[in-house]
């Protein structure tokens, strides 16, 4: 199995478990993180993922994409809500509208759906 299929299998496996027993959305932070970091090791630049990084000019998202040696999330934020949320409705949130104005990149996702709006 290639590492981006055994990365999203581990996502799948750790959203399933952790469903039953944690919260709707911080609980999910580690797998969303693993995840997105085994995708991000795969891009030329690489790409990290940052879980709740320093952020105060448009609030603060709960993931940051960062490349090289930024200090700035340059590759765009991450808005996430529980499995239930509607992404729709997500998507046209003042908080998402937030992280765009000053991001022009967000990747939102309810674990289930992922939509990048930018």
């Amino acid at each position: 199995m290639t590492e981006l299929r055994q990365a999203v299998k581990q996502y799948l496996d750790a959203i399933s478990s952790v469903s039953r027993v944690g919260t709707p959305e911080l609980s999910h932070y580690p797998a969303l993180d693993n995840l997105f970091d085994a995708i991000g090791n795969e891009l030329k630049p690489k790409v990290r993922a940052v879980v709740h990084y320093s952020e105060t000019a448009s609030g603060q998202p709960d993931l940051g994409f960062f490349s090289g040696e930024h200090t700035d999330p340059d590759r765009g934020v991450v808005e996430v809500k529980g499995a239930d949320a509607d992404l729709d409705v997500l998507i046209a949130s003042g908080q998402v509208d937030a992280y765009w104005q000053t991001r022009k990149l967000v990747l939102v996702t309810n674990l289930r759906e992922f939509a990048l709006v930018g």
